[in-house]
């Protein structure tokens, strides 16, 4: 049996590449995850359960749970409580202890990690009700169920290098808190995707969904 190792802490974004190995004894299966570790001489193994339940997806009458770093842990019958929901595009053949894939999204398992532990350091977390899987590397947030906040690939302004995430949510705090200030029912799209700007398109729609 493959040594176990913790992971430390600075491995919080995770590549890709993700393993899988499958160990057999008394007729039960035990699922671990390598993982290769940053700054190391070897990988690092990962027991599944030992994994954190960030993200759920609803599919075939399932709760498909998600890891923070993008791993699928396991289908479980209701939604686990302090799980953001992720809508949009469908799984693609989810399997436990591999990474989740979804139709037509970039999204790697860094990018949920990453937006994962954006959102556990921001105010904001409290107020988004789910995630919405785009064609775009960082899905859409969902806050309050009205409102679409799109991060796109938003850049600095006559710059090359991406807006740190935790400057893009604190951003869209701001922007709320005016929006809120000036009416606390509206719904629309605060768009971050366009460079230099951040538009609010308004919906009224009564059936509108974000």
């Amino acid at each position: 049996m493959p040594k176990q190792r913790k992971r430390k802490r600075r491995n919080r974004v995770l590549p890709l590449l993700l393993a899988l190995l499958v160990l057999g004894g008394a007729g039960t299966l035990v699922y671990f995850v390598v993982l290769p570790a940053l700054g190391d001489s070897g990988p690092q193994t990962v027991p599944l359960d030992e994994l954190q339940p960030a993200f759920v997806q609803q599919m075939d009458e399932h709760w498909w749970v998600i890891s923070s770093c993008g791993i699928v842990m396991e289908a479980a019958a209701v939604q686990p409580q302090q799980t953001l929901p992720l809508l949009g595009r469908p799984l693609i053949d989810p399997q436990p202890g591999q990474p989740a894939q979804w139709q037509g999204v970039a999204t790697a398992p860094q990018d949920l990690q990453q937006l994962h532990d954006a959102l556990r350091e921001s105010p904001l977390r409290q107020r988004v009700s789910g995630l919405r899987m785009s064609g775009y590397r960082l899905p859409d947030l969902i806050v309050q169920g009205r409102i679409r906040v799109r991060f796109g690939t938003a850049l600095h302004v006559g710059g090359a290098q991406d807006i740190p995430l935790t400057d893009r949510l604190a951003l869209v705090e701001q922007v709320l808190r005016q929006l809120d200030e000036q009416n606390p029912n509206y719904r629309g799209i605060l768009d971050l995707s366009v460079q230099g700007q951040v538009p609010f398109t308004p919906n009224w729609d009564t059936n509108w969904v974000p």
